[in-house]
Parts: structure tokens; C-alpha cells; sequence
């Protein structure tokens, strides 16, 4: 058989001659097909096979709760998504969006997480396998706990289980929002894929490379594998929106090269600034092209499972996951302001003043992440009678280092220069060398899980009817620390900071749940759990919920519950972080605005502050509670068409939050947070984590199938879901008036997402519409437009290639740029949670089966 290379795509270098070695692979595997490759898949009566009968959201055999929503093997692969984070961005359920590889300004750039219903990464649980992960040591913003979705192999999910309402009755704390379950597979053979793709603007290349088995020995089953993701970087200056931060406002920093002294008489720009870059007393400096925009990353993941059966009826388990991921991301020069006394040879004014200056001979702020992630667990499972129990111990562990490996220098090392004349902020410097100033920065994170947990389902017989009943105990330990180097935990570095900090708790739970069927066509559920915090006590959580097949086609469901979230362990121990913030002084903002100083409204309401903030752990803090409702119906109109009708309302007491734009619009309850210079502009603010009084919301959610065999035609498969997010009220403290939130800043109160599949022998051909709706700037005065992106796949399955798959896809087909959102946090005018700024991005895949 005659077989072209494969192609060696400019950018990739020896990663397509890898691609080119799993393609030759899936070649050389369907050309010499026979029984002696088509490894069994093992008996299928095997004693674990049972616990498949138990889906997320509840412990009972065979009960599946209202709501339930669920991505299964054929529509990830149909989705063409590379990485975890990239299949489930578009839900429309995550009102407020996701936080995922765009934000490389923050603490975990190429880490991703889940928001379900806008109310923070910190609420969505996140588990595998049905057990939890140690959340990522680093939280994201400086401000919100989660788990990085990115960690998790795509290759090696087989499911994604997502329950929408509150599941702290059954899984305990972080189920506010709901849970994400993530399922792994069983390969049943052989598989190998190869996965190529590149901008329109011939940026970010990826490639995905995987290759999985399974097998028996003896009463032995194995399966496992092994994939690569490698991302080339995005930078800001290719693409049109953020390639300048004199954009649709001007956010150009005031601290630049040339900068700006500060004398007695007020700022004084420097003589040789650009009329370009002046702005009133201002040398502007525009930092945009300096900086990435999605970094580039390089991650290797692997899992292997064993199942050993020891009779019929028991057996022995053990998985292991493990996940290496590097990236880099650059970040302008670091601002400062250095004292210049009048006697310096360079200062050209005559007295003592503050130059604001960036050393751009350092070149960008360049720094490297490396994360390490390895899971753990094992036991021992069985059946007795029509009850299975499970015996499970696991230890999970996620490290991640933060390496400032150029653009960092030690200030007392650039004051000193300044003070001998060696180093000029008011003017060229050819002589200076920047190796004498220059600083290595290192922060270290770890996040660690213990756990050991007994469980048992099955039923019994209680007058005359049969009772599903689930029971269990569980025991955990949860770590976290992080450190950083002696130079930067002493502040003595410029543009990095924080003490190290550390913390623990251990958490012991037991809970229960029962299903008692009223008659033929209704059922109820009543689950609680019990929770034990050493650091805040007990607490008991129960939930109610029931169903009712009110005739053939219709069935109505609701649910009741209470919800617990204790503090996450960075939110009551983290040490001081200090960053550089963009924020709006609201402040005085609203001042300008009573008083109609044009000025100062362009100032302060349409001109974004860059501040420095320093976030810190509170263990102070309260534990969050939340109760939450939901009432739905399930409609089967026709034999092959489905439509579901969801309402849910939250309520959530004593939210944490950390911001700093928080703490600005709360000035006067937070005067002692917000520090202001003599000109009464902001100049530090000390954002610890916060409780808020209390966040209300509700929505509804509306979804149809259908599935239509037309003759000479082929299988049509129309899906659609829309979100509506009804009410989203905060109220930042007891007795103040509430902020209402659906549908402005960052919020927007409509999502949706609809696709059709064609499907025909061999061929299949999606598409995939994703709508972001509009939202209003309330305090800018302006409104956000709506985004729609369409997503097109083919594939191709042709019986010669006997289990190879072809597919080729192009995800935003006419390249529709994010609509401007020049008031969420300055550059990069566009809100990187809800819009993706690729643009046009096409990707070609195979996949080979040997079954």
C-alpha cells in the first residue's frame, strides 16, 4: 500500500515528524489487521461493570437527577477540542465565562477552570472519577481557588457528568454552583490520534499527538496511554484589538522610557517623549506589544488504570494519572518610581524628584511555568447480594513553579545606579549593562489531597416496595503552600512580591441517600451529609428531590438542598501578593461626575488605573452557605425529539472575594484599604479576602434533541441549549442596597449554543453555533455587543482504512473578532472569559482503532 508522509508544517519543526511516526503507526495497524491485533476488551460480565449503573449527582444504582448534563465520547471528538478547557468554554450554563489560557496576566497563565453560573471558578466542584482533586496551588487573579481542568488528559475521558444544581448533600463543599464529573475511559483495544492546527494568522500552532491501549492478563485488565499538546505563543501585537493599549480608550501606562519626573511644581514629562505618547503632564508608554497574549506551552499527560478481579464477586482497583505542563508567557518592562536627589549629575531640574521609569534595557518581564501533577488511588471493590461496596485510599499532588527568568532586577541595584550617574532616567544609557541589576525570581506552589473513603449502593425491601439506598464515609486532608525567594518575599525585587505562606485542614464526612418510589411514575429522593472541618466544625447539609412521569412523554422533577464552602486553605493562610492591577477609581469618578468636571470624568471614568495591589489571605474569614431550587420538565413531543425546561434560584450567604476593583467601589465601608497619594489619586490597595453580605440569583435554562432519519439522506442530529440568567443580586454588606449583576459587566443574561450533525456511512458533517449575549458598562455609560461564533467539522470513516477516522474542522468561520469591551479592565478591550480572540482557526486529525 502506497501512503503519502506525513506534511511538515512550517512552525513545527521535529513535532510533525512525531505526528508523521503515530500516522505511519495507525497505517501500519489497519494494513495488517487480524485476530491476533484485535485485542479482547475483556468479559463483560466483569464485577466492575456495576458501578457504570451510577451517574453524577447522586449515589443511587440506576437514579439519574433532573438537569443532568452530559458530553459524551462522540461529541468530544466531534468538537475537535485539543484540550479539556477548550470542550467546555461554551457551555452556556457559564454565564459569566471561564478562565482559561487568554489570561496570561494572572498568577496561572495555561491552567483553565469551569464557572458554572457566573458565581466564580471557586463554586464549581470539580471531581474525577467522582472523587475530588487537590485544587491549583496558585489562585487565579491572586483571588479564586480551582482545579485546572488542563491537567486532565483529553485522551483519557471517556465522560463529562455536569450537575447544574447544589450537590453538597452528596459531595460536600465547592457544589454551590454544581459539579463537573470527569469520566475516564476504557480504550477496548488500541488508539492512536494526531491532531494539527494553526491561526488564520499562521500563529499558535498546536499539535496533539495520543496513543492508548487495553488488554487482559488473566483476571487482569489494563488500560492506559500516554498524549502530547504543544501550543505555539499568541502575541498581542498580531492581533488588531490588542496590539496597542492606545486603543478604544487610552490605557497606556504613565510610567514609561522616556518617563516622567514628579517636581514640585507636578509631573514633567521627559524631553525626548514621543508628541505621540504625551498625555497632559504624561509620558505615556504602551506596554501592549510587549506582552502574550496566549502562551505558548508544552504538556505531556498519562494514566493507567488496573482492575484485577479476586472472585466473582471481588476485586482489586488501582489508576494513576500523571500531567507535566511548561509554558512562558512575557509581560512589559517593570514600573517603578526612583528618588533622584537634586545633586545627581543626570537630574536636569534642580531639586529632589521621583522619576517614574521603566528599565526596557531589561528587556519584557519573562516568565516560565512549570506544574507537575500526579493522582493516585486505589482499593478494593465487591458485591454482596445486590449491594456494592467500595473501598477506596488516594493521595493527589499538583507542585507548579513560577521562574522570573529575565526582566527582573533588585531595586536597591538600579537605585544605587541612579545615584552614581551610571544609570540615567532621563536619558539614553549606552554604557549601562543590565546584567548588574538583574534578579532571578522563583515562587513555589504545592496543593496536596489524602483521602480514604468507604461506599455502598444497592436496595431493599420496605413495606411492600423496593428502597435504592447509598451510604458512605469519607476522610480527607488538604494542604497548601507556597513560598517564594528570599529577594522577593523582602520586597527587594521591582514588579514581583509576597511572603510564604502555608496551611491544612482535615475534613471527615459521612452521608446518606434514599429513593423511595411513591406508585408507578413518581419517585422520591432525600439525601444528607454530615462534615467535619477542623478548621470550622460541623456542619449538615441535606437535599430533597423527586420526580414525577406525569403521562408518557411528560415527566416534572425538582429538587430542594443546602449548600457549605469553607474557605479554600489560600483564602484564610496566603502570605502578601503583591501584582499591578487595572481598575477604575470609582471614586472619584462619581465625584467628577456631580461635579461635571469633564476633565475629570475623562480621567477617572473613561481612563483605566493601573495600580499596585496586595492580596493577602483573611482567617477571619466565614464559611460560605447556600441553598438552592430547581423545578424542571422533560417533554418527549415525538418519538425522537426531547425538550427540557429547567428553573433554578441560588442563594449564596457570605461569598469571598478578593478584588481590588471591589474594594474601590466600596471605599467608604473599606477606607482603610485604599491608599491615596497627596493628589488624592489611588496609589496601593490591600485587598484581603473579603465575605460579601450575600449573592442571590435564578435563571432558566431550555434544551431540545432531536435525532430525524430521512431516507437517501442520512441521521440529522439538531441540538440546542439556551441560558437565561433571570437575576444575579450582591449585596456587599448587611443592610446595603443590592447590585444587580445579570447582564452587565462581564454578565450578559443570555448564552446559547445550537448544532447539527449529518451523518451518512461514512461521512459526518457538523455544525456549531456559539452566542454570547450582549451586557451594559452601567458606570462607562456604554454596552458590550453580542458575539456569535460558528464552529464547522467534517470527518470521514472510509471501511478501507478499517477504524480510521479523517476529520478537518474550522472553528470561527468568518473570523469574527471579540466585540470591544473597553471597560472590564482596560487592554486587551475585549472580556478574555466569555470571547475568544484566535480568530478564523482550522485543525486536521486522525484517528486510528484497532478493536
Amino acid at each position: 500500500m502506497n501512503t503519502r508522509p506525513f506534511p511538515v508544517i512550517p512552525g513545527f519543526g521535529h513535532l510533525s515528524l512525531l505526528a508523521a511516526l503515530i500516522f505511519g503507526l495507525a497505517c501500519h495497524a489497519y494494513a495488517d489487521d487480524d485476530d491476533d491485533l484485535a485485542l479482547d476488551t475483556g468479559p463483560a460480565d466483569r464485577w466492575q461493570n456495576v458501578e457504570e449503573m451510577v451517574v453524577t449527582g447522586s449515589r443511587l444504582p440506576g437514579n439519574e437527577p433532573a438537569g443532568l448534563i452530559t458530553i459524551d465520547r462522540d461529541a468530544i471528538e466531534r468538537s475537535g477540542a485539543a484540550t479539556l478547557s477548550g470542550l467546555i468554554r461554551d457551555l452556556p450554563i457559564a454565564a459569566s465565562g471561564t478562565i482559561d489560557e487568554q489570561f496570561t496576566q494572572g498568577f496561572a497563565p495555561a491552567s483553565a477552570s469551569v464557572n458554572l453560573r457566573g458565581l466564580g471558578v471557586s463554586r464549581t466542584l470539580v471531581l474525577l472519577n467522582g472523587r475530588r482533586l487537590p485544587i491549583f496551588p496558585f489562585a487565579e487573579g491572586g483571588s479564586e481557588s480551582f482545579v485546572d481542568l488542563n491537567l486532565i488528559p483529553l485522551g483519557s475521558i471517556e465522560r463529562i457528568e455536569i450537575v447544574k444544581d447544589g450537590a453538597s448533600a452528596i459531595y460536600g463543599a465547592d457544589a454551590v454552583a454544581g459539579v463537573v464529573n470527569i469520566i475516564t475511559r476504557d480504550i477496548g483495544g488500541i488508539e492512536t490520534t494526531a491532531r494539527v492546527s494553526s491561526s488564520a494568522e499562521a500563529d499558535g500552532e498546536e499539535v496533539y499527538l495520543s496513543l492508548a491501549s487495553a488488554f487482559d492478563v488473566g483476571d487482569s485488565h489494563f488500560n492506559g496511554g500516554v498524549e502530547f499538546f504543544e501550543r505555539e505563543a499568541i502575541l498581542a501585537r498580531d492581533r488588531d484589538l490588542p496590539s496597542t493599549a492606545n486603543g478604544p480608550i487610552d490605557a497606556r501606562s504613565q510610567v514609561g522610557n522616556p518617563g516622567t519626573a514628579i517636581t514640585s511644581l507636578g509631573p514633567v514629562p521627559d524631553a525626548a517623549c514621543p508628541a505621540s505618547s504625551l498625555s497632559g503632564p504624561f509620558c505615556l508608554y504602551d506596554f501592549a506589544p510587549e506582552v502574550t497574549l496566549i502562551p505558548g506551552v508544552e504538556r505531556i499527560g498519562a494514566f493507567a488504570d488496573w482492575d484485577h478481579a479476586l472472585t466473582d464477586t471481588t476485586g482489586l482497583f488501582a489508576r494513576v494519572m500523571y500531567s507535566q505542563s511548561e509554558s512562558e508567557r512575557d509581560l512589559a518592562a517593570a514600573p517603578n518610581a526612583y528618588p533622584v536627589s537634586a545633586a545627581n549629575p543626570n537630574n536636569p531640574f534642580g531639586e529632589d524628584v521621583l522619576a517614574l521609569y521603566r528599565l526596557t534595557d531589561l528587556g519584557p518581564r519573562r516568565d516560565r511555568f512549570e506544574t507537575d501533577s500526579l493522582t493516585l488511588v486505589g482499593g478494593v471493590t465487591g458485591v454482596v447480594q445486590n449491594w456494592q461496596w467500595e473501598l477506596g485510599f488516594g493521595a493527589t499532588q499538583t507542585d507548579t513553579t513560577i521562574t522570573g527568568i529575565n526582566g527582573y532586577a533588585f531595586a536597591a541595584d538600579i537605585q544605587d545606579a541612579i545615584n552614581t550617574g551610571v544609570l540615567n532616567p532621563f536619558g539614553p544609557n549606552p554604557g549601562f549593562d543590565p546584567a548588574s541589576v538583574s534578579a532571578r525570581t522563583t515562587r513555589d506552589g504545592e496543593s496536596d489531597l489524602t483521602f480514604a473513603d468507604f461506599r455502598a449502593n444497592g436496595s431493599f425491601a420496605l413495606g411492600g416496595v423496593t428502597v435504592t439506598a447509598a451510604f458512605g464515609l469519607e476522610t480527607r486532608r488538604e494542604e497548601f503552600s507556597e513560598s517564594f525567594d528570599d529577594a522577593s518575599e523582602a520586597g527587594q525585587v521591582i514588579g514581583v512580591g509576597g511572603i510564604s505562606a502555608d496551611g491544612d485542614r482535615t475534613v471527615n464526612a459521612l452521608y446518606a441517600e434514599f429513593g423511595l418510589p411513591l406508585g408507578e411514575r413518581a419517585e422520591i429522593v432525600v439525601a444528607g451529609r454530615y462534615d467535619d472541618y477542623s478548621d470550622f466544625g460541623g456542619t449538615f447539609n441535606p437535599k430533597l428531590s423527586g420526580s414525577w412521569s406525569v403521562t408518557d412523554t411528560l415527566t416534572l422533577a425538582a429538587s430542594i438542598a443546602t449548600g457549605f464552602k469553607a474557605p479554600a486553605l489560600h483564602e484564610l493562610y496566603a502570605g502578601d501578593i503583591t501584582s499591578f492591577n487595572a481598575v477604575f477609581d470609582t471614586t472619584q469618578c462619581e465625584a467628577a461626575r456631580s461635579a461635571g468636571d469633564t476633565a475629570g470624568i475623562t480621567q477617572y471614568c473613561d481612563t483605566v488605573q493601573e495600580i499596585r495591589n496586595v492580596a493577602s489571605g483573611n482567617p477571619d474569614l466565614d464559611a460560605e452557605e447556600s441553598d438552592t431550587f430547581t423545578f424542571g420538565a422533560e417533554w418527549q413531543a415525538l418519538e425522537n425529539w426531547v425538550l427540557n425546561l429547567d428553573y433554578w434560584r441560588i442563594d449564596n450567604e457570605n461569598a469571598v472575594i478578593a478584588s481590588p476593583q471591589f474594594y474601590l467601589d466600596n471605599e467608604a465601608r473599606f477606607a482603610d484599604n485604599v491608599i491615596r497619594n497627596g493628589a488624592g489619586d489611588v496609589s496601593v490597595v490591600l485587598s484581603p479576602f473579603q465575605n460579601v453580605a450575600a449573592q442571590e440569583l435564578w435563571g432558566i435554562d431550555a434544551s431540545t434533541t432531536v435525532d430525524l432519519v430521512i431516507p437517501k439522506v442520512g441521521l440529522l442530529k439538531l441540538n440546542g441549549t439556551v441560558a437565561h440568567l433571570g437575576s444575579f443580586e450582591q449585596a456587599p454588606s448587611p443592610g446595603e442596597p443590592t447590585q444587580e449583576l445579570a447582564g452587565i459587566d462581564g454578565t450578559p443574561d443570555w448564552r446559547a449554543q445550537a448544532s447539527v450533525d449529518w451523518i451518512r456511512d461514512q461521512f459526518a458533517v457538523g455544525v456549531n453555533v456559539n452566542y454570547v449575549g450582549s451586557y451594559e458598562r452601567p458606570t462607562a455609560n456604554s454596552k458590550v455587543d453580542d458575539f456569535t461564533r460558528v464552529n464547522l467539522q467534517g470527518s470521514w470513516t472510509p471501511e478501507f482504512m478499517q477504524g480510521g477516522n479523517l476529520s478537518i474542522g474550522i472553528d470561527n468561520v468568518f473570523d469574527e473578532a471579540p466585540p470591544e469591551d473597553p471597560f472590564l479592565s482596560g487592554w486587551p478591550f475585549f472580556n478574555r472569559a466569555l470571547h475568544d480572540i484566535r480568530g478564523r482557526f482550522a485543525y486536521l486529525s486522525y484517528t486510528q482503532r484497532i478493536r
